[in-house]
Parts: structure tokens; sequence; C-alpha cells
């Protein structure tokens, strides 16, 4: 039980110090199709974020201090993620929990033992 608490601490240390310091792509206006070459990289920040306006079919890719994915209040979708330059793709989820689940899934097991 301890191990696998320590497991978890550990992990989720790790993952909050990388969540701190990452490289996002930035574009303003860009297309949905991701072009590396017409994207500058901005490091530390907090999460990876791309917004695409519905009316226009463009994309915004930025660095953010804070995001909340879903529709805005315009119909407009924003796409959230955490791992380094992690925001070119069409779709984004946002990886941080899919990194936890083994954790926890340890600490379940170890529970039971």
């Amino acid at each position: 039980m301890r191990f696998a608490l320590l497991l978890l601490v550990l992990g989720a240390v790790t993952l909050s110090a990388n969540a701190f310091n990452l490289d996002c792509y930035n574009c303003t206006s860009c297309s949905e199709t991701f072009d590396r070459n017409k994207s500058r990289v901005f490091s530390g920040c907090n999460a990876c974020a791309k917004y695409k306006y519905t009316g226009t079919g463009t994309v915004d890719r930025f660095c953010a201090s804070y995001c909340n994915p879903g529709i805005d209040r315009y119909g407009n979708e924003v796409y959230c993620c955490s791992t380094d330059l992690c925001n070119f793709g069409e779709r984004l989820g946002s990886l941080f929990w899919l990194l936890l689940l083994p954790a926890a899934a340890v600490a379940a097991i170890s529970s039971r033992l």
C-alpha cells in the first residue's frame, strides 16, 4: 500500500512539474491543417490550446495559463492538451488524465492485497 501511494505521489509531482513548463505551438488565423513552418513555439506554458472558429474555419494555436475544453458561448471549439507541442492536431485531448490512470490502477490493486 505504501509503495503504491509513493508511486502515485511521485507520478503526480513529476506531471505537475512538467505541466508548468510546456512548449506549445503558436499561430493566429492559421489553417486546420498544421504547418510547422508557419508556427512559432512558446515555452513555459501551463497548457497548450487550439481555438477553432466555427464561422471561418480558421484556427488559433497558443500557450495558455488555463484551458477549459469544449464549446464557447459563440459556438467555437476549444481544445486543450498538456504535453509538449501537443496542439498541432485536428482534435486534442487532455492526456494528463490518461497518464494518471495507471497510477490509480496500481493504487487500487495494491490496496486489495
